[in-house]
């Protein structure tokens, strides 16, 4: 008879209600869980080649000057001043703030404020700075227009200055003659897709002579474009 059945049922229906009720939450803490990681910074830093391919691209675009040079003694000719060489240092930005004044080249503020927030996601900003936490060796032979610089040589003619800046910048021209200044750049990070990167450079010239920007690249086949450029300072 029909009446038999409608224990069975009932149960039935108490199990497919004790399921939903369980479900439903679980199903919500995993996409909540998920969501959760994905804003999660999680850095991926760029290989040397990758850290190369992209910092080329930016060089190119951005055709780094030194000071002008002075005008010539009468009688000698002017020193040339197209083709100027880059000097690349060969030890990565250290991005945020310490008291000891080791790192905090950067200040982290400059960097996640929220008018950039339309230039490159917080989360991208967030993992260029942990993934500068510390100055690292970096290998960027190779770029075009470029000489490599040992950290150890520029710290030594801007920290041995006792008579000011000055001083230290005709020191420097004198050790680097006819080049563009000198750069120091972080360690790009890339996107989980692959697709993005971003990398922070600052360039020295001269006592009031320098930038620091931003640059969001994205990948094209097996090269690199620009797509943005921040300006974080500028002297």
């Amino acid at each position: 008879m029909h009446w038999k059945r409608i224990p069975r049922t009932s149960a039935l229906l108490a199990i497919f209600f004790i399921a939903a009720v369980f479900t439903i939450p679980a199903a919500h803490w995993m996409k909540t869980k998920l969501d959760l990681s994905a804003e999660r910074p999680d850095p991926i830093t760029a290989s040397p080649r990758e850290t190369i391919a992209i910092l080329s691209t930016v060089l190119e675009r951005e055709q780094f000057s030194g000071l002008p040079p002075p005008p010539p003694v009468p009688g000698e000719h002017s020193p040339p001043t197209a083709n100027q060489p880059l000097i690349l240092v060969d030890r990565s930005l250290c991005l945020g703030e310490k008291p000891d004044g080791v790192c905090g080249s950067v200040r982290t503020d400059s960097v996640l404020i929220p008018e950039f927030d339309a230039f490159a996601s917080r989360k991208f900003r967030t993992e260029l700075m942990l993934a500068n936490r510390a100055a690292q060796k970096l290998d960027l032979r190779g770029i075009p227009n470029t000489t490599i610089s040992s950290h150890k040589v520029i710290e030594r003619i801007f920290d041995g200055s006792a008579s000011g800046p000055d001083d230290a910048w005709l020191s420097f021209y004198r050790t680097f003659p006819h080049s563009a200044g000198f750069a120091v750049v972080s360690n790009p990070v890339i996107s989980v897709n692959g697709r993005q990167a971003l990398i922070y450079v600052i360039h020295y010239c001269g006592p009031l002579c320098g930038s620091g920007t931003l640059h969001l690249l994205i990948r094209s086949g097996t090269s690199w474009r620009i797509e943005k450029k921040e300006v974080l300072w500028v002297s």
